[in-house]
């Protein structure tokens, strides 16, 4: 398995984020993290970064329901990145919409 440069929370809950930090931190690993209130200002980053430098997170962590870009906008855009694929992304929702639960059993 590669080695996790950094993990990326991209949610609009304030929370969520300071608890995920806190999770990551228990891991003792080190790793650097990074997080964005919605799917634009995460995308923006990336695509900046895939055009400076190339390096993209390791791990993402994704919420669905966020304001101007949703995670569903984010992770369309984001899957067009040249290097994508080294980002594993995982979903982290409370969304219980039948609609969202039929699009990700396409994505596993």
């Amino acid at each position: 398995m590669a080695k996790i440069n950094e993990i990326c929370f991209i949610d609009d809950d304030p929370i969520q984020i300071f608890l995920l930090n806190k999770f990551v931190q228990k891991l003792g690993a080190g790793y650097k993290t990074t997080s964005f209130s919605n799917g634009k200002l995460a995308f923006n980053e990336m695509l900046k970064r895939v055009q400076e430098s190339g390096v993209l997170p390791g791990i993402i962590f994704l919420d669905l329901n966020m304001p101007v870009w949703d995670g569903w906008d984010f992770y369309d855009a984001f899957s067009r990145l040249y290097g994508y694929d080294v980002s594993k992304v995982f979903i982290l929702t409370s969304s219980l919409s039948e609609d969202d639960q039929k699009r990700l059993h396409y994505l596993v």
